[in-house]
Parts: C-alpha cells; structure tokens; sequence
C-alpha cells in the first residue's frame, strides 16, 4: 500500500446517475474526454474575532469542566503517579496505533475516489489533522479542513470535492461504528447496566437511545443519492443544485460511487467496530487495573461520608446511620466491587468518545473525561480512580497528538523546499 494511487477507472466503473438527474460531475482523474468538473464554491474566510471567540469558549470550557473533576475529586498531583509506567506507555501505543489504522481507512477511500495520493502522504496528513483537531478551536472539524485544504492544494482542479468526500465519508464510518461498538457493547453489559444508580442508568437508556436515531441517519446518507428518483425530492434538490452550483449533485454521485464498493465499506466498518474502538478502549482497561489502590482521606462529617462514597441512596442510608469516624469505612465497604473486565472498561470508552464527539468543547477534552467520570463512578470506582483515570487518558492522548506535529513541522519544510 505504499505505491501511489491508481487513477480512477474507466467509465463503466463509475456509479450510474438517478434517473431525470443533472448531468453527472466527473470524478478527477477518470480520464474522460468531454465532461468539465463543476465549478468548486469556496465559503469566504471566517473573521479571525468569530475565530478567537471560539476558541476562548471552547477552552473555557474544556478547561472548566477538568478543573470541576479535579476539584470535587480531590485530586492531587501526586495521584497521576499511581498507574504503573508500564500501563502508560502501552497506552500511549495503543491511541497511536488507532490513530494509524484510520490513516489506512483513509488512504483506501481516497483510492475508491480517484484521489492521487500515496500512502505516505496519506498518512502524514492523517497525523497533522490529529493534531489540529486537539489544538485547533475547531476541534475535529478542524484537523478535518487541515487534511483537506492540504491536500486540495497538491489536487487537479475539480477533485477537491472528491478530496472532502472521502474524508467526509471516512467520518461517516468512524461515528457509524461507533455507535454500532457503544450499542453492542451496552447491549452485552445489560446487567451491569442495571445495578448503576438510576440517574447514570436513565441517562445511558436515552443516550443509546439517540445513538441508535443517529444510527439510522448515517445509513440514510449512504443512499441520499437514491431521492433523485423520486420526482418530490428532486424538485427541491435541482433548486439547491442551482443554488449551490451542483453540490448535491456532486455528493449524490459521491455517495453512489462509495456505496458501489459496498464491500470494502462494510469491511472497514465491522475492522473500525471490532479492532479499531477496542484498541482505544485498551487505555481505559490497562490503567483501571495498573492502579494502585488509593487511600482516601476520611471526610469531616458522616454527611459528607455518605455524599462522597455512596453510589445509590441505600449506600447512603447506611453511611449515615453508623456514627463517628467509622462512616466512611462503611461506605466504602457498601460500594459494589469495581468493573474491571475489559468490556466494561470498553463501554467506558465508547461512551466517552461518543459524548466527546459532540461538538463544544476543546477537541473533546473535558466532555469526555466527565462521561468518563460518570460511568467510572456508576461501575463502582473510588474517587480518585474514577477522576484520574479518565483525564490520564486524556493526557496520553494530547501527548500524541502533540507527538504528530512533527509530521507538519517536516511536511511544511517539504512544502517550501518545493516552492
């Protein structure tokens, strides 16, 4: 895989038009004689204050939303130091080969649409976009317009869309196995499921709930291309072609040719599912049990006993009832015994990068890390393990993601050597 790319193939390859559709946008590189790309639309640039005002908020709040985790969980520095060195720097390896299995994913749905482009270069940008996607406001939008302005620079006119498809639909399979791997995995941990307090259960039952809505989207966007044939959409889809210069059109044809290769497609979807997500839950799994036990400091009050260490109100009910020091000791006693199976731990995670994807935070630190927290918390985990842990894993991850500014830092020096 690390030659170049095959141009696209010939005519009869490509995907067959909707019927009483516009005339079909060609992809780049097919070598037809007769057909002229559409015109690309470029979105005028954002002005930098939107851009800084983003910026500020979404930090703002990433920024709050740790210093609440540690603040209620009485963290100290010293506390990041209980995992063992080990479990860290296999962690780190496992959110890096993550990180290089989507660059594959990536590199063959630029293939499938015609995009020259080597595996090397396919692979560079998939880390630069790593790191803006982390340090950027626009969190992994941002690392997404990264790759593709990029690219699109080292592009023939007219395969820009094609460009911004394949990466548009390399996140399509990612969020679509992701929540086929949080479904399947809530699904298998049902009974744990319902030993959790009832607010951490209720909120999980909705947010499978909507995932599983969410689902049904991304499956529908797979054959957008087929509402072309019913004359009701049709009508309004050619007024947004007029408006937008062909855009839905490009993308119907798009999605058409990606949905050709339905094989290829469900195979990154089931490798994403059952390879790619579990490689990134292993980081959850590997310091939940490199941890070393914490021993935390016994609260003031029975009160505070009770409200710290109790996970359901019968927990609760206990702690205040015993009086004195002795409070805490019962509370911690009453807590169920922590999960620490590897597919708990993966539903950890699948959870946590789900809440993560949710844009309004910065590249999902913090939203994570409070989900991570919450289910943390709900599975029996003490104080400190539940707080640290989750931002441990955040930590390895803004470590990688810092790691992979060297890609830009070497490709920025090629860029301009060739100028």
């Amino acid at each position: 895989m690390n030659g170049s790319l095959h141009q696209a193939g010939p005519r009869a390859e490509q995907p067959a038009v909707p019927e009483n559709a516009a005339p079909e946008v060609s992809a780049p590189g097919n070598g037809a004689a007769g057909t002229t790309p559409a015109m690309e639309t470029e979105k005028p640039p954002e002005p930098a204050w939107k851009k800084t005002l983003k910026f500020i908020l979404r930090f703002g709040v990433s920024a709050g939303i740790l210093t609440y985790i540690i603040c209620t969980r009485d963290i100290e520095w010293r506390d990041f130091t209980l995992v063992k060195p080990w479990c860290l720097a296999v962690s780190f390896l496992c959110i890096y080969t993550q990180l290089a299995l989507t660059a594959v994913r990536w590199f063959t749905l630029l293939r499938a649409a015609g995009v020259k482009c080597s595996f090397r270069e396919a692979f560079s940008l998939q880390m630069q976009g790593m790191f803006f996607s982390q340090f950027l406001p626009g969190g992994s939008v941002g690392g997404d317009v990264v790759k593709a302005g990029i690219l699109a620079t080292r592009t023939p006119p007219g395969g820009k869309f094609n460009v911004v498809f394949s990466i548009f639909v390399d996140r399509l399979c990612g969020l679509g196995s992701l929540l086929i791997a949080l479904l399947g995995t809530c699904l298998i941990c049902r009974a744990t499921i319902a030993q959790f307090p009832e607010g951490q259960r209720n909120g999980l039952l909705v947010m499978c709930a909507v995932c599983g809505a969410l689902l049904c989207v991304v499956i529908f966007v797979f054959f957008s291309d087929l509402l072309y044939k019913v004359k009701f959409f049709k009508f309004f889809l050619d007024i947004a072609d007029r408006i937008t210069k062909d855009t839905f059109k490009r993308a119907a044809n798009a999605v058409a040719l990606y949905r050709r290769r339905w094989k290829m497609l469900l195979a990154w979807i089931v490798a994403t599912t059952l390879v790619f997500f579990p490689v990134l839950g292993m980081p959850v799994w590997l310091l939940a049990n490199g941890f070393e036990n914490v021993q935390e400091a016994a609260p003031a009050s029975v009160e505070q006993a009770a409200d710290a260490s109790a996970t359901d109100e019968t927990v609760r009910d206990i702690a205040v009832a015993v009086p004195g020091e002795q409070a805490a000791k019962v509370s911690e006693a009453a807590r169920p015994e922590p999960k620490r199976d590897f597919l708990s731990c993966l539903m950890i995670s699948n959870v946590s990068q789900t809440i993560a994807a949710i844009p309004g935070s910065f590249g999902g630190t913090g939203t994570r890390d409070i989900a991570g927290v919450e289910m943390m918390t709900a599975m029996g985990f003490s104080k400190k393990e539940s707080g640290v842990i989750p931002i441990l894993v955040t930590m390895l991850t803004l470590l990688v993601a810092l790691s992979c500014s060297v890609f830009f830092i070497f490709d920025r020096g090629k860029r301009a050597g060739k100028r």
